[in-house]
């Protein structure tokens, strides 16, 4: 058993031991002891914010879409080693597994629709602000708990894209990069800490790929400036080690056996390599494209961004030393900014892992001030009344676009009057395009339980008991005199050849 250390740098923001002689009750006790009526409020306020209407907004292609169709194919072939698209082994989407087999167990539960595409996404997400809320109550305070589960709450980035109501991989990311965080720090008091924080590196890889690379630099920074490196014994960097490679080498290994090395190699060549090294995809290349999605995208990270920058300096100028929550913090954001700044493709969302270290930040020392900075009573009410203000518009702002979601998509929509039968055949023809979009090409697949034959029109007209999409806009010149017309829409017309 590893030596405890106790973590003296943290006691300035633990809340301070109060007076039990005074009667005044104080709101860090009021919240302490009614602790967990609150926590179960706010619990089910981020539940709502994750699962109303989870299923409602029409499927996007990026990069929902794409994963439906993988684990869908993978379940359907019962394939769990290669995904697939279209019926075809897909060399596009260069991902590890991990997140696909999730979707395929929320079709599972749920069958093949959005709420099963979409339903671990957000658990993952609700997971992650419990297991934050208890870390920061067990390490620091009730008060510091509840806080960042509202800033949780209030946090738009989560809520628009790709995170909490997408049935992709990056709300699980984030849940393994939050838990890799708390447990890097609490290595500093047990070293033991970090098996479970190689085991989250390396299910974040097989969740993102080389995203988990940022994970890298934050450990290495935070064991060499809290001194972490002497407390780890020689046998704990072998089951360290093991623990972090070995489920990466188990699947490297199915993989292989597979398809041989031409998926592992497109892996680091195009999703490594091509991505740091080139512009893909029309994606940005400034290097300074990330700081509006910073400053300007979210109040709560704003916030959070700069309490930080200030406490930094702050304590730089007064040659103080940063706390180790505050290291951790750091040197995230560090890592986060630097590792996808100099990668020559960007995409905003690349970085948002950065909020989760920032809010556990920030409710901390929020609290601090609040308890040590803070002398004028009078103060302190407007302090909590602006933001408890802030809190209820941000939160409320996320509650209201959840409450109005619609699915407006609608050739979604019309995809699903599809009829199915066995034998059939189908097609789709808009302009010159003969492929449904990812999003779209999910809704069928789940629909149909067939793939699309990407012959077009021409072969349409050649094959029986056939079914064809066609976008009525794009093709003005469509033979509509010759074929059944099943269902129509302003845009769309499905039809029959028998």
């Amino acid at each position: 058993m590893a030596k405890v250390v106790k973590d003296t740098s943290t006691q300035s923001l633990v809340e301070p031991t109060v007076n039990k002689t005074k009667a005044k009750l104080t709101v860090g006790d009021f919240l302490d002891r009614y602790y967990w009526y609150f926590f179960a409020l706010i619990v089910g306020l981020v539940a709502f914010l994750c699962f109303f209407r989870l299923g409602v907004a029409p499927i996007a292609s990026s990069d929902e879409g794409r994963h439906g169709v993988n684990a869908y194919e993978m379940m359907k072939e019962g394939n769990y080693i290669a995904n697939s698209y279209n019926g075809e082994i897909d060399y596009w989407n260069l991902k590890p597994p991990l997140s696909f087999y999730f979707i395929m167990l929320g079709y599972r539960i749920f069958g093949y629709n959005a709420w099963g595409l979409r339903f671990f996404s957000a658990l993952a997400y609700l997971a992650l602000v419990i297991i934050v809320a208890i870390f920061l109550r067990k390490k620091f305070n009730s008060t510091a708990s509840l806080v960042s589960m509202l800033m949780f709450a209030a946090c738009y980035l989560y809520f628009i894209a790709h995170f909490v109501r997408a049935g992709d991989a990056d709300a699980l990311y984030i849940l393994f990069v939050g838990v890799c965080l708390i447990a890097l720090y609490l290595s500093s008091e047990n070293s033991n800490w970090l098996h479970l924080a190689g085991l989250m590196v390396a299910l974040a890889f097989l969740t993102k790929s080389y995203h988990a690379i940022i994970l890298l630099p934050i450990i290495l920074l935070y064991l060499i400036f809290t001194k972490g490196f002497p407390k780890i014994k020689w046998w704990q960097y072998l089951t360290i080690t093991a623990v972090t490679l070995s489920p990466i080498l188990i699947w490297m290994v199915a993989r292989v056996a597979f398809d041989g090395w031409k998926f592992i190699s497109e892996m680091f060549l195009y999703d490594v390599f091509k991505r740091s090294t080139n512009v893909i995809e029309q994606h940005s290349t400034n290097f300074f494209v990330y700081l509006p999605f910073t400053i300007m995208y979210d109040n709560v990270v704003t916030f959070c961004g700069a309490l930080l920058i200030f406490t930094v300096i702050r304590k730089l100028c007064k040659h103080q030393k940063l706390s180790n929550l505050e290291k951790l913090t750091l040197y995230s954001m560090l890592s986060i900014y630097t590792i996808f700044g100099l990668a020559r493709t960007k995409i905003e969302w690349y970085i948002w892992p950065h909020c989760v270290p920032l809010i556990m930040f920030a409710a901390v020392k929020l609290v601090s001030i609040w308890q040590n900075s803070l002398s004028y009573e009078i103060v302190k009410r407007v302090i909590v009344v602006l933001i408890l203000v802030a809190t209820i518009f941000l939160v409320g702002y996320n509650a209201f676009n959840v409450i109005t979601v619609q699915n407006t998509n609608e050739l979604q929509a019309l995809i699903r009057e599809l009829p199915v039968a066995d034998g059939a055949t189908y097609f789709y023809q808009s302009g010159d395009t003969t492929t449904l979009e990812r999003a779209e090409l999910l809704v069928f697949e789940w629909h149909t339980n067939h793939y699309l034959d990407t012959g077009g029109e021409a072969k349409f007209k050649q094959t029986d008991n056939a079914y064809l999409i066609i976008k009525t806009t794009d093709n003005a010149n469509w033979d509509s005199d010759a074929y059944e017309i099943l269902s129509r829409s302003p845009n769309y017309a499905i039809c029959w050849q028998n």
